[in-house]
């Protein structure tokens, strides 16, 4: 991920300068890896030395690691962390989108209130993202946009197909 920078302005205005993305090295993704992953790595899993020493860190390296927290650490977890919000955010959508609008006493005006603007809010997201994207809409996702201008004149044009034998 690019980190940015300020600059000082002669006027001595701030202005931000995106740095190139920095590169993580083999060693740094197997940290994250073995650091991260309970599943494949139990053994090294939220142990930062013994994911440093697997990942082919320096003994002394790997004692200190999480203490001086190297910038592609901090990027790493910035980065999970906003992925675990984006996860939650859309298994609430889902929640919501398949939530039940009628309960014990009937048809629930809230429960509805929620579930249209559920609705509406993954539409508006999905019409921005192809349009920007220009990707082709999937045909169960319909995006209503109609830009029909008559013609001025009324007049009709017809083509002129003429035949190919004269």
């Amino acid at each position: 991920m690019a980190r940015i920078k300020r600059n000082r302005q002669p006027n001595g205005q701030y202005v931000a300068l995106k740095d190139k993305p920095q590169l993580i090295d083999l060693r740094q993704s197997l940290f994250w890896l073995y650091y991260t992953d309970r599943q494949n790595h139990p053994q090294t899993f939220s142990n930062a030395l013994q994911s440093a020493l697997k990942a082919g860190y320096t003994k002394e390296y790997a004692k200190t690691i999480i203490s001086q927290l190297p910038a592609w650490i901090s990027e790493s977890i910035r980065r999970m962390k906003s992925e675990n919000m984006i996860a939650k955010a859309e298994r609430n959508i889902e929640r919501d989108l398949d939530m039940q609008i009628e309960d014990k006493n009937g048809y629930n005006k809230h429960k509805h209130s929620i579930q249209q603007d559920s609705s509406k809010f993954v539409l508006e997201a999905r019409t921005i993202e192809y349009k920007k994207n220009q990707v082709p809409a999937p045909a169960n996702l319909t995006i209503l946009q109609f830009n029909y201008n008559p013609p001025k004149d009324n007049k009709v044009i017809e083509n002129d197909v003429t035949d190919s034998n004269g």
